[in-house]
């Protein structure tokens, strides 16, 4: 993932897949198989401005303030 070359391992795998499936539809019993390909982005609690440009600061932990967290506006 990180090399960029999963696209082309994964344009490998298709065409196995594609030679397979060729040769032997009856075993692919829910159709022409596909190589599932990574998320274009994964994120783990997004923080997402609202209408307004705002950041919602709320978090399971009770620090954020007593670290100094500030909140601000993303349109200032």
């Amino acid at each position: 993932m990180f090399t960029g070359r999963y696209q082309e391992i994964a344009q490998l795998k298709q065409r196995a897949l594609d030679a397979s499936y060729d040769r032997h539809p009856e075993r692919f019993v829910r159709g022409r198989p596909t190589v599932p390909l990574p998320p274009s982005k994964v994120v783990i609690n997004p923080a997402l401005p609202d209408d307004n440009g705002e950041i919602d600061d709320r978090v399971n932990f009770p620090t954020l303030a007593a670290a100094g967290f500030e909140k601000k506006s993303m349109l200032s």
